[in-house]
């Protein structure tokens, strides 16, 4: 998270619109495409109290433990998280997450996570949705919340005009998702821009370069 206490997001710069899309893809061209998604309401989580302007403990706590599950199970940590708080919700901030589940571990994958928000207390159904996803048409609705350009990027990933000006009417009144306190875009580190650019160097050597899902 940003060092400065007082850092504040706005909107998705065109920028890290680019690099969310290249993590994207780099995901689906190492054969681990982000094919689970899940939508987190704080609000109806254990950490509903913990700081109503504020998720920096949840988000990066959540996280980890997902990276740990997945560790556990020799899977590697492929996510592409994004938080969001629009002005006209009354149940404060939520957040989006793409992320890379075997097929094999997604119901046990989905119940961990509903522990780990749970607590000790009961689950409840607002708390989490979660769906499995093969296009791209999902993290173009995570990243909603962006500048003019960058939403012209977004349409842009769209095959046909019919699906480009559908994303943009249905997002229209979406573009402002609030101001989020600290990170409002998170990339794991394995789709991040070193470990594209180490992917495209490999390639560029005639080197065998794999990067599994399943860690060695």
């Amino acid at each position: 998270m940003p060092r400065r206490s007082d850092y504040r997001s706005q909107a998705h710069s065109l920028a890290q619109v680019r690099e969310a899309v290249a993590a994207h893809a780099h995901a689906k061209t190492i054969s681990c495409p982000l094919n689970f998604t899940m939508d987190i309401h704080w609000q109806w989580t254990r950490f509903a109290q913990e700081g109503i302007w504020n998720r920096r403990k949840a988000v990066p706590a959540l996280l980890e433990s997902l990276r740990h599950w997945l560790a556990y199970h020799d899977v590697r940590f492929f996510s592409i998280a994004v938080r969001e708080c629009p002005p006209s919700s009354n149940e404060g901030e939520h957040m989006h997450l793409l992320i890379h589940v075997p097929s094999d571990f997604q119901e046990d994958f989905l119940q961990h996570t509903k522990d780990f928000l749970r607590g000790t207390k009961r689950h409840q159904k607002r708390a989490l949705a979660w769906d499995t996803t093969y296009n791209d048409g999902k993290l173009a609705y995570m990243l909603k919340g962006s500048t003019p350009p960058a939403r012209e990027l977004l349409a842009a990933m769209f095959e046909t005009e019919y699906e480009r000006n559908k994303f943009l009417a249905g997002t229209k009144d979406k573009a402002s998702q609030g101001v989020i306190y600290g990170k409002r875009l998170l990339i794991s580190q394995a789709l991040g821009r070193g470990a594209r650019l180490g992917s495209q160097i490999g390639s560029a050597h005639y080197v065998r370069r794999e990067v599994p899902c399943v860690a060695a």
